[in-house]
């Protein structure tokens, strides 16, 4: 009697590991049909390479795999992975390889790539005399000579040239958070930062400070905007406006919020290629 239970038992657990095993089997079938299906509809991949060379002459020698690493990270952070199928890094040196797979717009991708995107705030020099000597070609000791320029054009606002102190009061290294905002008085299109603890202290010091000076907001040397201090600004927030429009305030807001290129990077080849 017990030698009979012991073969039903047997016979019922190996039916129940066969059935098991069936249905993962068919469940791998209809994956690897579906996998398949897919692959077939993706069709052929489109394929770009760029091969990047990162100037790193001024770095010291210590620091130079770092900067290439740091490099490859900014870079990273500013592919919005919608844009592309799939994206490849290698280094070699102080040169990088990107493959980019299934690039949607390749223009868009190669000026974030090449983009420093250092912020930086200065503060204006507004003596008529030193700003006319300057446009003259005469050097002002502690002191450059900049356009403000229109963001929606590009060009040349109002034919208005700044002369703004060569050292920054503030930097965008100490940016905590980055977000696209409308304000204004036609609800515009605007960039919102906040500074981390140590940039609070600093932005609240030169807002004080500085009171009634006009302090120029800088991105790759381009003046964005360069509004009069009115008060303190406590809590390490404010925001960059400059004419912006939608499109151009997202770029900006992913440029800074990824972080600034730690040494200037250029573009060396580009190479397309179709794979079946």
């Amino acid at each position: 009697m017990q030698k009979s239970k012991k073969v039903d038992i047997f016979i019922v657990v190996t039916f129940s590991v066969l059935v098991v095993l069936l249905l993962l089997g068919m469940v791998w079938g209809v994956f690897w049909f579906f996998l398949e299906k897919t692959k077939d509809e993706e069709g052929p991949k489109s394929i770009i390479t760029l091969v990047l060379d990162v100037d790193t002459g001024t770095v010291n020698s210590n620091d130079k795999k770092k900067v290439i690493e740091q490099t490859v990270r900014v870079i990273k952070n500013r592919i919005d992975p919608t844009d592309i199928g799939d994206v490849e890094f290698k280094i070699s040196d102080n040169r990088i390889t990107v493959k980019l797979v299934n690039a949607k717009d390749i223009d868009k991708i190669k000026r974030r790539i090449a983009t420093t995107a250092f912020l930086e705030f200065c503060l204006v020099n507004e003596k008529p005399e030193n700003l006319s000597n300057a446009r003259l070609g005469e050097k002002i000791p502690g002191f450059r000579l900049v356009r403000f320029m229109n963001s929606r054009t590009g060009r040349n606002a109002d034919e208005q040239d700044l002369l703004i102190k060569k050292e920054s009061e503030l930097t965008g290294k100490y940016l905590e958070k980055v977000n696209v905002a409308f304000g204004g008085n036609y609800n515009e299109p605007m960039v919102a930062i906040k500074f981390n603890k140590k940039g609070s202290k600093i932005f609240e010091f030169i807002t004080k400070e500085y009171k009634g000076k006009r302090l120029a907001i800088i991105i790759d040397g381009q003046v964005i905007s360069a509004p009069v201090i009115k008060s303190a600004i406590k809590g390490g927030e404010g925001v960059i406006s400059g004419n912006m429009t939608v499109e151009q305030a997202k770029e900006v807001a992913l440029l800074l919020s990824s972080g600034a290129l730690p040494a200037p990077v250029q573009i060396l080849s580009e190479t397309h290629e179709v794979k079946e």
